[in-house]
């Protein structure tokens, strides 16, 4: 199979005369929200074909890229997260996965794991609001769960939201800031 070329839909859905055919591979869902679709060719589009049909292609990154915006993604779908994991942390998700089917929550899809580095790095936390370099983070996506049981088990867990930590970070950090 040769390189295949990803275009996000910007502005509508798969649908006849909605895109270009010539070349068409397959259409996929795009789990971030930030297109209708994604429509994968087996050539590059013209400009025209991106310009007329309302497309924009998505690059692939390097792997560097990629981790980094494990945050974005975290924070945009407000991923779920357990903060101070310690030990092997596969037992841990096997324990969450456990706990979650028993509630009837369902089974997360996707977990990301973190240092408390990575997040002093990627939000550039200052002082009292840095965490500990060793402090491990793991956080599921909320893709396929029931997310109004799972409110109320974060509740009892005393877990947060991802959005919600960084928010309360940059928040912290700028009232650092003021005091200076």
């Amino acid at each position: 199979m040769g390189m295949m070329n990803k275009y996000g839909m910007k502005h509508r859905g798969f649908a006849p005369m909605c895109q270009p055919m010539n070349g068409f591979d397959h259409r996929e869902d795009d789990i971030t929200g930030k297109y209708y679709d994604i429509i994968v060719y087996n050539r590059e589009l013209t400009e025209k074909e991106i310009r007329d049909y309302e497309l924009e292609e998505i690059k692939e990154m390097s792997a560097e890229k990629k981790e980094v915006n494990k945050f974005d993604r975290a924070y945009n779908e407000s991923w779920y997260t357990i903060t101070g994991c310690g030990g092997d942390l596969n037992e841990w998700k096997e324990g969450y996965t456990e706990l979650l089917n028993d509630s009837g929550i369902g089974t997360p899809k996707e977990w990301i794991d973190f240092t408390g580095k990575e997040m002093n790095e990627a939000y550039g936390l200052v002082e009292k609001n840095r965490y500990s370099d060793d402090l491990h983070f793991l956080a599921f996506s909320l893709e396929g769960l029931n997310v109004g049981k799972l409110a109320m088990f974060k509740l009892r867990m005393e877990d947060r939201w991802f959005d919600d930590i960084v928010d309360n970070n940059v928040e912290r950090n700028e009232i650092i800031g003021e005091k200076e």
